[in-house]
């Protein structure tokens, strides 16, 4: 009887230890998994730009005023449109995304002129009365009077959904995020920075040997002089002197515009031996940007491809340029701004994206109470049941040696599951610590924090296996 027992006890050791291999092997292979979506995820070029600009991404230009002095082609988002007579229309009939415009200035002109597939989407922020026979909108004032501005649909009637909603998006919110998050980059020095480019210097940037490298961050730094009518100027580089080589599809270069005092211009530059004038190429206009934070004066564009990150800046375009901007005022003098993304197809429905999501949430909550109800019945019955099986254990006699064996087992499982949480927390905080190296860098090569939760995992176990040795004794 006594060898019974005592191999039945071995047993019991053989299965805690067993307990305890598993619990440290799952938390491996979670954090590893974990390294491996996080790295996969943060690598592709959409989940970093959703990042940097926020809820600008889905826009061409976002500006809390935008006037189109000549013929447009990109969605937008503005806090006020000033109304011109020029056609807001799609480029290569290529219908993109979502345009909010909250409020209008018709002081120059009365009428927006919409071609068709300009956009997906046209959000107001402000209420209208629409007359079908005219096939146009006549905004309202908070009395419910017209205001003089209209925006003319005939051509567009059938390809675009417009509808009012006075707060679809916080114009000023997101230059705000987009400037605090890009002034964090505009502050690394250059002892952090990949790359300096001074004033004299060549204006090169080769990423050779940032191959590895998700997000490249660039110093770069402005000449200052008297322009011919004395008003303070700076210039960064010539039209075509700037050059970047060796640069990657799904590479970031950061470049921070530093040192001006006064306006600027930014032209067409090289990447990987293509001038950007008229360039269109989706891999440039997401991956390239431009960090105009720090420059205090007017900034004028031309042939540029990539992103403008200038939200404190009132900015011109002089000829036609692909990308993002993303600015105080955004003013088309001449050309035409196009917006392009590899992740154009995915932004065009923005408006029913959001709808889902908000009758996805409501249909969520409604189950959520449901399993609530269910689980609180259930949860009541089992107290029922649990407390007539106490009353049975009751009247049954226990004997002091399963009593003891009970109190053992109950304090192991405690080792455990007490281990198991210390490693699911060490996980969750390193996963946390990563994604700020991530958003701060840019880098893939995190894998030292995993490696140090692991060790850490691999402590814990060894604590757990001597525990359970020492209860086996």
């Amino acid at each position: 009887m006594f060898l019974v027992k005592k191999s039945g006890r071995k047993g019991n050791g053989i299965k805690k230890v067993s307990v305890a291999v598993l619990v440290w092997v799952v938390a491996f292979a979670s954090v590893f998994a974990g390294t491996l979506v996080k790295t996969r995820a943060y690598s592709q070029t959409q989940e970093v730009l959703k990042d940097l600009l926020g809820a600008a991404k889905p826009y061409g230009v976002v500006a809390e005023e935008f006037q189109n002095s000549n013929h447009n082609q990109t969605c937008f988002a503005t806090n006020k449109l000033i109304i011109t007579d020029q056609w807001i229309s799609a480029w290569h009939n290529k219908s993109v995304g979502t345009t909010y415009i909250k409020d209008f200035d018709n002081s120059n002109s009365s009428c927006v002129k919409i071609e068709k597939n300009a956009f997906n989407n046209l959000v107001l922020g402000t209420d209208y009365e629409y007359v079908p026979v005219e096939n146009k909108y006549y905004i309202l004032d908070k009395y419910g009077k017209r205001t003089g501005a209209v925006i003319d649909v005939n051509n567009c009637k059938d390809t675009i959904n417009v509808f009012y909603s006075e707060k679809y998006m916080d114009v000023t919110d997101t230059l705000h995020k987009v400037s605090e998050k890009f002034k964090r980059y505009a502050a690394i020095t250059d002892d952090e920075a990949d790359i300096i480019i001074g004033v004299n210097d060549e204006k090169r940037i080769d990423l050779a040997a940032f191959k590895n490298k998700q997000i490249v961050v660039v110093n770069m730094y402005a000449g200052n002089y008297m322009d011919w009518q004395g008003n303070p100027a700076s210039s960064f580089y010539g039209a075509g002197e700037l050059y970047i080589t060796n640069k990657k599809d799904d590479q970031f270069v950061i470049i921070n515009m530093l040192g001006a005092t006064g306006n600027t211009e930014f032209g067409r530059f090289c990447v990987n031996g293509r001038f950007t004038g008229g360039l269109s190429d989706p891999n440039i206009a997401d991956t390239v940007i431009f960090n105009a934070v720090n420059v205090p004066g007017n900034i004028s564009m031309s042939e540029l491809c990539g992103i403008l990150v200038a939200p404190e800046s009132d900015v011109t375009l002089e000829h036609t340029c692909t990308g993002r901007v993303i600015a105080n005022s955004f003013v088309n003098i001449s050309g035409e701004m196009h917006f392009i993304s590899e992740d154009q197809q995915a932004e065009t429905t923005q408006a029913e994206t959001t709808q889902a999501e908000t009758t996805q949430a409501e249909t969520t909550q409604a189950e959520t109470t449901q399993a609530e109800t269910t689980q609180a019945e259930t949860t009541q019955a089992e107290t029922t049941q649990t407390e007539t099986t106490q009353a049975k254990t009751t009247q049954a006699e226990t004997t002091q040696a399963e009593t003891t064996q009970t109190e053992t087992t109950q304090a192991e499982k405690t080792s455990v599951t007490e281990a198991e949480t210390t490693i699911t927390q060490a996980s969750e905080e390193a996963e946390v610590a990563a994604d700020e190296e991530i958003v701060r860098t840019g880098e893939c090569s995190h894998m030292g924090a995993y490696i140090a939760i692991l060790a850490g995992t691999a402590v814990i176990f060894m604590a757990v296996l001597f525990i359970t040795k020492k209860r086996m004794i």
